[in-house]
């Protein structure tokens, strides 16, 4: 009885002892939790589970970025926002300035694959974007990004093995008319203009709102040939929603948008320079030519998607 009682008051002195431990603990939670708020708090509501919840009572590896969060983060598309969110890669795909690239944990899609979806579903108030051709998404009237990490597959799908991205529109108000622009001026003579308007119908049953957004770029690379830009930005693209509202339990939305892209190629990595190749020739699929070994010392030549000077990219979508 003796031993027991002993060992017992041994270790109730110990604990005793481990106890002022704790509160240092608890004086530096706050300040993290502060730090986090920026990307997501517990006020965010996300449909990550195809249901509105908060945040925080979702048991998934998921990061939100609102509205404000997005414009901090001066995410003008959705490869803004991989600075923002850990384990994310999102990149401007090659060969195609409307393609985006989407890694998540390191599983992804490095090109474009007509006979392949993609490892990380990409979804725009719930409609899957199939391909990775203009999924490089312009954020001018979202409400947030939710980011999924990890497979996805019970609710979204065999294409979500890498993880899964929800753009959220923002929706009409039905009472309060609301209306927002910017213009911005940066390098290479970079113009962008956005403007959004939501104004009700009828009251508490009907809104609409429209959206848009000017991009406009000169181009980063220049070819060391002949001077040529590429990698520049001209788009052009529009969104309206309408909300009706007929009861409190029943909500349609019906959103039509449209994108128009006219753009220089966009280059992809370093590659050897080429060599017996006539670069004012029309080139066609069909036409030869011999890549030569790196060439010593510096050099900045890049991968073309063709060797027409003429030639570039055009894309006109839309879509209800």
């Amino acid at each position: 009885m003796t031993r027991i009682s002993t060992r017992a008051a041994l270790a109730a002195t110990a604990a005793l002892f481990a106890l002022p431990a704790a509160p240092a603990f608890a004086q530096e939670t706050p300040a993290a939790v502060e730090d986090a708020s920026d990307v997501s708090t517990g006020e965010i509501l996300v449909i990550a589970r195809r249901r509105e919840e908060r945040l925080l009572d979702v048991p998934i590896s998921i990061s939100a970025l609102s509205t404000e969060a997005l414009d901090k983060a001066g995410a003008k598309d959705l490869s803004g926002i991989q600075g923002a969110i850990p384990n994310v890669n999102i990149v401007q795909g090659r060969g195609s300035a409307s393609s985006a690239n989407f890694f998540i944990r390191g599983i992804g899609q490095p090109d474009a694959l007509q006979t392949f979806d993609p490892a990380v579903g990409v979804y725009v108030d719930g409609v899957y974007l199939s391909r990775i051709q203009g999924a490089l998404l312009n954020l001018f009237d979202v409400a947030r990004v939710e980011v999924l990490r990890g497979p996805q597959g019970t609710l979204y799908g065999k294409n979500t093995i890498g993880g899964a991205v929800n753009v959220v529109s923002k929706k009409p108000d039905l009472n309060t008319l609301r209306g927002e622009g910017a213009i911005t001026y940066g390098r290479f003579n970079e113009v962008t203009a956005k403007g959004y308007v939501s104004a009700p119908l009828v009251a508490d049953k009907l809104a609409l709102s429209v959206a848009g957004v000017y991009d406009d770029r000169d181009g980063i690379v220049t070819d060391p040939r002949n001077g040529d830009k590429y990698n520049d930005r001209n788009n052009l693209s529009g969104r309206a929603i309408l909300r009706a509202q007929p009861t409190e339990t029943v909500e349609v939305l019906i959103a039509g948008d449209y994108t128009r892209q006219r753009n220089a190629l966009t280059l992809g990595q370093n590659t050897a320079p080429l060599v017996g190749f006539d670069y004012n020739a029309t080139f066609t699929a069909l036409t030869p030519f011999t890549i030569a070994p790196a060439a010593a010392g510096e050099w900045d030549y890049k991968a073309s998607t063709s060797f027409n000077n003429n030639e570039g990219q055009k894309l006109d979508h839309w879509g209800v």
